[in-house]
């Protein structure tokens, strides 16, 4: 007992207290040993999960968050009323209603108070759908503070249907940010002591690889490279006026970390979108908003299977009817993302 790994401690519990069957927890963590041996000990993979799932459908909401919101978020007074609740269950609704069902909806830097993750993340939770999510400033102290990415992801490796709830800190903030909280209200990132090397981790879960960055992170390009080659997907959750900045970023990063790049932005500056590393470029914008006067929800789908089919292969040469840009030189494929045959 003593050497058990914490997800199977977990299960023994739960299978004693509930009798259910826990063979997927223990695959998981079979899976969990597998990686250890065939990849670095810096980085980190979380297991979540034990469906193999081959595309994926992501929902990127179009909301807008405004500058009097990040002000009382700001000062601890976060802007909770019942028309701001109303237009956030709307936009819930909505994704509750895409065809096909989404898998992951995802919303922006900043967006979603911390007292309404938990009854957002279970009505998505109880449709099947994961959450991920910018959430407005976690205060520390008087003079502390930070923001976070929540990830709630669907869970089967107990045998019934659950969820796994994960925090993601913004390990350093914006330049701008970092000097408005200072100067106006008196306030530091709590992380600001942290190394900015700190590696992301990788979620798998059902099988698709996936890293979460928030906003600024992006600019870090040996953070963003350091995904490459373990990531189907680089989900970006961003408040960012920058436009045409972002906009090479997004561009960039579907090529250098050679990975689906989405990125969702407060409606107030848009330009969200879902970017794919493809060989025409009619194919690289899978899905692209900006503006509008009301919320809104959209959805892409994303070929998993067809991604790792092309990385693949042994070189990088090209075919004639590719479907992806040649991968950047370096690329190395991790071993759980490795698809035979290769096309």
């Amino acid at each position: 007992m003593l050497d058990d790994k914490p997800s199977v401690i977990w299960a023994k519990y739960t299978q004693a207290l509930r009798g259910v069957w826990i063979k997927p927890t223990l695959l998981a963590t079979e899976q969990d040993t597998e990686d250890a041996t065939a990849t670095s000990r810096a980085r980190k993979f979380l297991h979540i999960g034990t469906d193999k799932k081959r595309k994926i459908v992501v929902a990127l909401t179009n909301i807008r968050t405004d500058e009097d919101d990040w002000a009382r978020m700001a000062c601890n007074k976060s802007e909770l009323s019942r028309s701001r609740y109303q237009r956030i269950s709307e936009l819930v609704n909505a994704t509750l209603k895409l065809s096909p069902k989404p898998d992951y909806v995802l919303f922006p830097e900043l967006s979603v108070p911390l007292r309404w993750v938990n009854s957002i993340a279970e009505r998505l939770s109880s449709a099947g759908i994961s959450l991920i999510a910018g959430t407005e400033y976690r205060h520390i102290n008087d003079h502390q503070l930070l923001s976070e990415a929540v990830l709630v992801l669907s869970d089967n490796r107990l045998g019934y249907p659950a969820s796994v709830k994960v925090w993601q800190p913004k390990l350093e903030p914006a330049v701008g940010e970092d000097e408005e909280l200072h100067s106006t209200y008196g306030k530091s990132w709590a992380f600001s002591t942290l190394s900015a090397k700190q590696r992301k981790p990788v979620y798998i879960h059902h099988g698709v690889n996936f890293g979460v960055m928030i906003c600024s992170e992006l600019q870090n390009s040996k953070a963003r490279v350091r995904f490459q080659g373990a990531i189907d997907a680089l989900m970006v959750l961003s408040w960012n006026k920058d436009l045409d900045t972002f906009a090479s970023l997004i561009e960039s990063a579907a090529l250098d970390v050679h990975a689906y790049t989405i990125l969702v932005n407060n409606r107030r500056y848009g330009d969200s979108r879902v970017r794919s590393p493809a060989k025409e470029s009619f194919m690289r914008d899978i899905a692209r908003v900006k503006g509008g006067d009301n919320d809104f929800v959209v959805a892409a789908t994303l070929n998993i299977d067809a991604l790792r089919a092309f990385q693949s292969r042994a070189t990088r040469w090209t075919k004639e009817g590719d479907k992806f840009k040649p991968l950047p030189e370096g690329f190395r494929l991790s071993r759980n993302r490795k698809k035979l045959p290769p096309k």
